[in-house]
């Protein structure tokens, strides 16, 4: 008796010590990338100062022309579409034939601190003409997610200024692109937190991924907070 109380003030305590004082949903050391994250085959073709593009290797013997790029959030990682064999978007677009390329997006520091969507578009756009020059097709299908699906429509609002169509499709992932709508963030948001967190990110450089964290995780509290402290 009494042992699932020392669990849990064993637990507390490593919480407060090295997670911020947020209870831990799953183990951090069971993970390593390129053995239980991101095993699909591929390698890294291009880089420049903001992102890597990965190319996945075909796994069937014909591929369609038109290639796919994969543009995931800022705030996260490209192996969020390959977390496991069973549980990969990049191992389901190549078994359906598909060119696949995956941007991952550098880790910022302080001395990036005065990047901006525009930093990030005009990688992007590098990225997109290596897809279309390796692939040889005139435009690509994308797809976005989050914050990726934001830089995507932000580019194609440049190529529409401009009169280029490099893009046939593009597929959007829980993107907000209309910040006038009520959400659930909205209830944390004022006028007021926006420039303290504004000033608080500038003078660290960058928003940390715990404190982004911490954010999500608030928004929906039963199932990322209190769901481990009561079960």
């Amino acid at each position: 008796g009494g042992k699932s109380l020392l669990d849990g003030l064993s637990h507390l305590a490593k919480d407060l010590v090295h997670n911020g004082g947020m209870p831990s949903q799953v183990n951090m050391g069971a993970f390593e990338v390129g053995k239980s994250l991101g095993t699909t085959e591929g390698a890294v073709i291009f880089r420049n100062d903001v992102l890597e593009l990965i190319q996945y290797r075909p796994i069937t013997e014909q591929v369609h022309e038109r290639p796919l790029l994969v543009v995931p959030p800022q705030i996260n990682k490209f192996y969020v579409f390959d977390l496991s064999p069973e549980k990969s978007l990049a191992r389901f677009c190549l078994r359906n034939n598909l060119q696949t390329f995956i941007v991952s997006w550098r880790n910022p520091t302080k001395a990036q601190r005065e990047w901006g969507l525009s930093t990030y578009i005009e990688a992007l756009k590098e990225a997109v003409d290596v897809v279309t020059a390796i692939t040889g097709s005139k435009d690509i299908n994308m797809l976005g997610a989050c914050s990726g699906g934001i830089t995507c429509t932000a580019l194609l609002g440049h190529y529409a200024a401009i009169g280029e169509k490099k893009v046939n499709a593009l597929t959007l992932l829980v993107s907000v692109l209309d910040t006038t709508l009520d959400t659930q963030v909205a209830l944390f948001v004022d006028e007021q937190t926006l420039e303290s967190a504004k000033r608080h990110s500038y003078q660290a450089g960058v928003l940390e991924g715990r404190d982004m964290a911490k954010v999500f995780a608030w928004m929906r509290p039963n199932d990322l907070i209190w769901n481990y402290w009561v079960n």
